[in-house]
């Protein structure tokens, strides 16, 4: 299966080999454990921190950076910032300062999150153009 994004804008392309002999649902993990994942982005203001940190470039930054770059309580940052780091979403790490040692966060690009929130916007938008897709292909692209 492909699909790509091919707006100047916004381009995306994702491939999947199909499997041959198992169900591709024995692929995936428990669907409660599927619904947690939406139901974690689901929460307005974990979108919006997940969002800001992909503003702020690959660098650390701390809870209290977070509040004020989303206007959201310093509490409420913790709580989601613990959420995002149990689901190995972002990183953190210690920085030494002169207060003693403070807790850092940083995005991990790798957690595949932007490649589900481009298909979400797809989605979102309910439109497939400008989208390319082939499926279940007799033969291989490459």
């Amino acid at each position: 299966m492909a699909l790509a994004r091919l707006s100047n804008e916004f381009r995306t392309f994702f491939l999947m080999v199909r499997p041959q002999n198992d169900s591709m649902l024995s692929y995936y993990e428990r669907e409660d454990a599927i619904r947690q994942i939406f139901a974690l982005f689901a929460d307005k203001k974990i979108l919006k921190i997940f969002f800001y940190l992909y503003t702020v470039s690959n660098i650390p930054v701390t809870a209290p950076l977070i509040s004020r770059g989303t206007g959201l309580d310093l509490c409420d940052v913790e709580r989601c910032m613990n959420m995002l780091c149990n689901k190995k979403i972002v990183h953190t790490m210690k920085i030494a300062s002169i207060d003693g040692e403070i807790n850092s966060y940083i995005i991990r690009y790798e957690a595949n999150v932007l490649p589900l929130f481009c298909y979400a916007d797809e989605i979102a938008k309910g439109c497939q153009y400008p989208t390319f897709g082939m499926c279940d292909r007799d033969k291989p692209i490459f």
